[in-house]
């Protein structure tokens, strides 16, 4: 989705040097937190991220609270957050491990065309992880995830067949 937000880690050379800059930085998780409230999609999937993985020293990891924000944004069809409940389920990290609830998720996401949730949709299909095994599922979900310029999926695609392409298509 050509709408996805990207979030940097804090580092070395980004990190909170100062007063002003906490300050600064602890408005802007009080402005996120104000916009999720208020439902914005987006900023409930940007303080689901920030809980989950830690991105900054203004929110502590929460795995309840991203699993809540995710949850929201998922509810108003964030393809991204209904990827990361997926995710949730499959890794069992803030919910129980529920392997076939993390397929429903990624297919949800994978049906709105997020290449992420496309891959990790073929690539259950393809191990048998929460649905029965299924080579053509799993290759019908790389290829479209390929197409996106998903490396994972065409790399995957290219072990399983060797007519694939660099750029993920199959030859006919």
């Amino acid at each position: 989705m050509g709408n996805e937000t990207h979030i940097q880690p804090v580092t070395k050379d980004n990190r909170i040097e100062s007063a002003a800059d906490w300050r600064d930085d602890y408005g802007r998780i009080v402005s996120l937190r104000q916009a999720a409230e208020q439902g914005d999609a987006d900023a409930q999937f940007r303080l689901a991220e920030h809980y989950y993985k830690n991105y900054d020293e203004g929110i502590e990891e929460d795995l309840a609270e991203a699993v809540k924000w995710y949850q929201e944004a998922a509810g108003q069809g964030d393809a991204r957050a209904q990827f990361e409940i997926g995710w949730l389920y499959q890794c069992g990290e803030g919910v129980e491990e529920d392997h076939e609830k993390a397929v429903e998720w990624y297919r949800v996401s994978a049906d709105q065309g997020y290449a992420g949730a496309q891959y990790w949709l073929g690539w259950c299909y393809r191990y048998g992880v929460g649905v029965e095994r299924d080579m053509e599922e799993a290759v019908k979900w790389y290829r479209l995830a390929a197409e996106q310029g998903n490396e994972e999926a065409r790399e995957d695609l290219m072990e399983l067949n060797p007519g694939v392409t660099e750029e993920g298509r199959v030859f006919s």
